[in-house]
């Protein structure tokens, strides 16, 4: 597949740049780069939580879940849930 861009002016000097650092013509220059893109976009994709076991054990290794754990101050944390819900909904907004 052809493929023609009208690159904005910022992008084209440093595509430029870097064709010149890497030694290559800017064909295979922008390629490459398109190839790595593609190719990174593939791999968080493929990294990505599928099913719910996946996303709860993704959520624990980011401290999202069991981050209130260690509180003392919180208490029953439904009911600090629930308060925090209630605060939030009843706030003023100016």
């Amino acid at each position: 597949m052809t493929l023609m861009l009208n690159l904005p002016p910022e992008l084209e000097v440093r595509l430029h740049a870097l064709v010149e650092k890497r030694g290559q013509n800017t064909s295979d220059c922008a390629l490459g780069l398109l190839k790595s893109a593609l190719e990174e976009t593939r791999n968080i994709q493929e990294s990505m939580p599928k099913v719910g076991k996946e996303l709860v054990a993704y959520w624990q290794k980011h401290g999202v879940i069991g981050g209130w754990a260690d509180r003392e101050d919180i208490g029953d944390s439904v009911e600090y849930a629930h308060r925090l819900r209630e605060a939030a909904q009843t706030r003023r907004r100016e």
